[in-house]
């Protein structure tokens, strides 16, 4: 669902606005055309907090749920709190993290097929767990058109999908219409209506690059003449530095990187280091009109939410407008 606007939540701050304006001219040149969104899911497209409170991530909608065990939800609590500091330390041995966030990865998904639990219960946590898509999101997806968007998310796909079936069902159209609208998650495999396995290799956040490969090199395979998933400017968008690592593996002529920091009470000592790797900086759970406008500018469409971006974002993004 999407959570009510909230004028005090929505920050934007963006760094090196020279390299930045750079990046937009040339994508303005090329056209709306050579865009595409590389997404995270859970706190990227989703909010951190609602209400003061932590909204669900893919993995806190089972946890949350009621339909797994009390033994479930308490390892599921200590795997986040032992490497869920790692996953947001951005000065960590790489290889080190790899390896550490393979090991979150097999635990969480070993428990949850030791749970069994059927696609249809998948659903059902997706349906009544505190998922809040950031304000925008029912916008975004029905003006970027044929902008082509993969999700690429370290959680649980059915839960995913399952969260924007609910969404798209708000706005009166549905998942499988969304065109040039990918998902590329944890996927089950299902005996007997129980999850008995996940779709291997898992994604998680550090392996994200060799999944968009993949998934590209079978677009191309599938098409020749349109790749839809191979376009040369790139709207990469993440909640941590990680993230931005999805890209590694592909070639592109321009990327704009839009950084989610949710909770600077907690995280302030990483708004340095945001600064150093992304172009725009979303704060305290902001909506996502700034992704929004920038599509309308290289569409050279007139901006349909200006009043909902600060007003030094709102005023530099008009001012490309006049070339």
């Amino acid at each position: 669902m999407e959570a009510e606007f909230n004028t005090e939540e929505e920050i934007v701050f963006k760094h090196n606005q020279a390299e930045l304006e750079e990046k937009i001219r040339n994508i303005i040149k090329d056209g709306i055309d050579t865009v595409q969104i590389l997404a995270d899911f859970d706190m990227t497209l989703t909010r951190d907090r609602v209400g003061g409170e932590k909204a669900s991530s893919c993995f806190g909608a089972l946890t949350h749920s009621g339909l797994l065990s009390d033994e479930y939800v308490e390892k599921n609590k200590k795997n986040y709190e032992k490497y869920r500091p790692i996953e947001k330390d951005p000065h960590l041995d790489l290889q080190e993290k790899e390896a550490l966030m393979e090991e979150w990865w097999e635990k969480e998904c070993d428990d949850i097929i030791n749970e069994g639990p059927s696609h249809e219960d998948f659903m059902k946590m997706a349906s009544s767990c505190k998922i809040y898509f950031r304000n925008g999101i029912s916008e975004l997806l029905e003006i970027r058109k044929d902008v082509p968007m993969l999700v690429v998310s370290a959680g649980i796909g059915e839960i995913i999908k399952a969260s924007f079936e609910v969404l798209t069902n708000d706005i009166d159209t549905n998942l499988s219409s969304l065109k040039n609208f990918s998902i590329v998650s944890n996927l089950g495999v299902y005996e007997d209506s129980k999850i008995v396995a996940f779709n291997q290799p898992l994604v998680n956040v550090m392996n994200k690059s060799s999944h968009v490969k993949k998934f590209i090199d079978a677009q191309k395979e599938l098409d020749e003449e349109n790749h839809h998933h191979l376009r040369g400017n790139i709207i990469v968008m993440g909640d941590v530095i990680e993230d931005l690592r999805m890209i590694d593996e592909i070639s592109y002529d321009n990327i704009i990187k839009v950084g989610f920091l949710n909770n600077l009470e907690v995280d302030s000592h990483l708004e340095e280091v945001y600064e150093k790797h992304f172009d725009i900086i979303i704060q305290h759970d902001g909506n996502l009109y700034p992704i929004i406008s920038l599509l309308q500018l290289f569409a050279g469409e007139k901006m349909s939410h200006g009043d909902k971006l600060p007003d030094d974002f709102r005023e530099f993004l008009e001012s490309l407008y006049d070339d």
